[in-house]
């Protein structure tokens, strides 16, 4: 399982257990399953893909003005603008 938090400057979005993300990487969409490699990311408009544990529907959340992503030992932390 992955922990996800979804924050801008004012508040957190999104906080929660999911198993699988979709986001929009500037150089394409790229998806994080459980155990993905360390990464820093920027990413671009369009709309982050969240899986929750025990769900089968996607949520969509959406990004506006672009964002970063960090992923490190299974703790996804997005940060949109």
């Amino acid at each position: 399982m992955l922990q996800l938090k979804i924050l801008n400057i004012e508040n957190i979005i999104y906080e929660g257990i999911v198993t699988m993300i979709n986001v929009p990487g500037i150089e394409g969409n790229f998806q994080v399953l459980q155990n993905h490699d360390n990464i820093i990311s920027v990413l671009k408009n369009g709309y982050i893909d969240l899986l929750e544990q025990d769900s089968k529907e996607i949520k969509k959340i959406s990004i506006h003005n672009g964002g970063a992503i960090e992923v490190r030992k299974n703790i996804i932390k997005i940060l949109v603008f």
